[in-house]
């Protein structure tokens, strides 16, 4: 799966709405965040490959998926992300500053059956 995908699945299923389909914009902008998100922890030195701290079920993708799941978290300031422990530090508060300073990333039911991007 590619990574920004499991970011949408995610984002929908922190906002409730896992029910309705992402609008083609509501998945570019993930996209499009996510690439420059990566960019800026890969810029770190950070792979999520090397440095996740604990081991998660490959079934649910590999551990570049779990990292768009956690940026989708961190960015909206849910109970878990980047911080919970799964990631090694320093990379942890690196990759939590980050997406403090892009902000949340938030959804919302736009039309029947689908769901937009908050702007």
């Amino acid at each position: 799966m590619y990574p920004y995908i499991h970011a949408v699945q995610t984002l929908l299923w922190s906002e409730n709405l896992d029910e309705l389909k992402p609008t083609g914009r509501l998945v570019e902008t993930v996209e499009e965040q996510w690439d420059q998100f990566r960019e800026q922890a890969e810029a770190l030195g950070f792979d999520a490959e090397e440095h996740r701290a604990t081991a998660y079920n490959s079934a649910e993708g590999d551990a570049w998926d779990h990292a768009a799941h956690d940026w989708i978290l961190t960015r909206n300031g849910h109970g878990c992300g980047f911080w919970d422990g799964d990631w090694a530090e320093p990379f942890a508060s690196k990759l939590t500053a980050l997406c403090k300073q892009a902000g949340p990333l938030e959804a919302f039911d736009c039309e029947e059956g689908f769901a937009c991007l908050m702007y």
